[in-house]
């Protein structure tokens, strides 16, 4: 699939949800939502065509994430409707893999501590840099345990 026709049906299953493309050295590509004005980092996602499926080295790293991945972390969360995912994508989101599965608790953690302490009903922005380091940090110590 390529990238986008990815983000055109991301839109259509969440429209608070956003592709970053990547373009610069600022700021990899990545899928984000819009909460309360703020940007909160969600997943990365591959550029140009993406698979199906995940792409693995030999190593075990992965070289491309596939667009499964993204889809099942954001049902997941919540963030969008299974049944609406199943249909826009012609497939079964059936199992979470357990990786996923810590991946999204992590990330429900962090967003709901970060939750509780708002001001004025918007994220402080210590919050938003914390929980993207430690998404960043509990990424790359699962990438070194699989290797």
């Amino acid at each position: 699939m390529l990238s986008c026709d990815f983000a055109t049906k991301i839109c259509q299953l969440n429209r608070k949800l956003r592709i970053a493309c990547g373009n610069n050295s600022s700021r990899p590509a990545g899928l984000y939502i819009i909460i309360n004005g703020e940007e909160v980092n969600i997943c990365g996602i591959d550029k140009n065509f993406i698979p199906e499926y995940i792409i693995y080295d030999k190593i075990g790293h992965i070289v491309k994430s596939g667009w499964r991945r993204p889809i099942q972390i954001l049902i997941g969360l919540k963030l969008v409707n299974k049944n609406k995912a199943e249909s826009l994508f012609k497939t079964k989101f059936n199992k979470l893999n357990t990786q996923f599965i810590q991946e999204i608790s992590y990330i429900q953690k962090a967003l709901k501590d970060a939750e509780d302490r708002k001001i004025d009903g918007k994220f402080r922005k210590d919050d938003i840099v914390d929980i993207g380091r430690m998404i960043k940090n509990d990424r790359t110590n699962n990438n070194h345990r699989r290797s």
